[in-house]
């Protein structure tokens, strides 16, 4: 395996934390809140737990079929035929997921620092630079995560310790006592189908260097998210209140914007903003070569690299269709997302997968 196409289990880590972390808390704190009420922060930790089962049952069938992506062990595991259908079916949804961050990326652009940046300029100048670091291969977008991914606990830390003087603990109660299930489970799944792309695992698992076992690492990366999501939901709740907190499209966001420091040092969010770009950077990077990758192991294409421009501007032109935020932002992760990708996608395949391989094993050693 190639240097730029090989990551270690410290890179996997660092590259699920920072394709994770900032989407997770930028979006699915408001329906958390709007659904669960002040018993959001226990609605995510159900979704750190659904994320976590994920990680596994991805990380348990690559480290089963090791150096192999998903278009490789899917055949070996079902059959040629279906497993050409379920690469081609998980193509579709990485090219799907990889257009509509790109409009929720420019659609948070203008909604913050830019209002008068035209959508296509943000769109396109963030695709030309995720294609310069995704044809390098993974292994340079994993060393790039390495980078981005304490300047993100840095910039999640700094305004939830400005913030604690505000905390008012009482907006927390009653804790779950006025709970009811189904509207607790309700707010767990936008977080749930956030958490659950870490069945990126299954291309990206293929050049995770097979001699150290990187499955802690990988689960490690989704929970240590879902923490994240979870104090910062707790925070937000304590600052704001559930119902002013589920009114925020960003609520995190605000709470960075409240933060002041004796009276004169505010503005804060420019410097989180930025680096939660380079979040936002990484994910797509890892999304792009994912795509790329997989299109040419399903089409035979020998070289993958050209591809990525193809890719790259296919998404460019699929991000141009929704017609505002609530499109991009909300209907596709809360319906669409929720609705169809969770279940599919981030459970049902990978249980699939997950037991036929077990059965196959426990088989042989019988």
């Amino acid at each position: 395996m190639i240097k730029n196409m090989q990551i270690n289990g410290r890179q996997m880590y660092w590259l699920l934390i920072s394709n994770q972390m900032v989407m997770t808390i930028l979006l699915t704190i408001a329906p958390g809140l709007n659904h669960a009420k002040q018993n959001a922060w226990f609605s995510i930790l159900i979704s750190t737990a659904v994320g976590a089962g994920i990680a596994y049952l991805c990380s348990w069938v690559c480290m089963r079929y090791p150096g192999k992506t998903l278009a490789e062990f899917s055949c070996e595991i079902l059959g040629k035929s279906i497993g050409k259908v379920i690469t081609f079916a998980y193509l579709a949804e990485f090219l799907l997921t990889l257009s509509f961050i790109l409009r929720q990326y420019g659609d948070f652009i203008i909604g913050t620092i830019l209002p008068r940046t035209p959508i296509f300029a943000a769109i396109v100048l963030m695709i030309c630079t995720v294609l310069y670091l995704s044809i390098h291969g993974i292994g340079g977008i994993g060393r790039c995560s390495e980078i981005v991914g304490p300047f993100l606990l840095l910039g999640f830390l700094l305004p939830v310790l400005l913030s604690i003087g505000k905390i008012k603990l009482e907006y927390l109660l009653p804790v779950l006592t006025d709970a009811n299930m189904s509207d607790i489970i309700t707010g767990a799944l936008p977080a749930s189908t956030f958490l659950g792309d870490c069945m990126l695992i299954f291309v990206i698992g293929g050049f995770v260097d097979g001699r150290n076992q990187w499955m802690k690492n990988a689960i490690w990366g989704v929970v240590s998210t879902g923490l994240l999501t979870a104090i910062s939901t707790i925070i937000v709740t304590c600052v704001f209140t559930q119902e002013v907190g589920g009114s925020f499209a960003y609520p995190f966001l605000m709470l960075v914007r409240s933060v002041t420091i004796y009276g004169f040092i505010e503005n804060l969010d420019v410097i989180a903003i930025s680096i939660w770009i380079m979040s936002i950077f990484v994910k797509l990077c890892v999304y792009l070569f994912v795509c790329s990758y997989t299109a040419s192991q399903l089409f035979q294409i020998r070289k993958w690299v050209p591809l990525c421009i193809g890719v790259a501007a296919i998404a460019s032109i699929l991000a141009m269709l929704p017609r505002n935020y609530v499109e991009a932002s909300v209907i596709f992760p809360f319906h669409v997302g929720t609705r169809w990708i969770f279940p599919i996608f981030m459970i049902g395949i990978p249980c699939i997968l997950w037991l036929v391989s077990f059965v196959r094993l426990r088989s042989q050693k019988v």
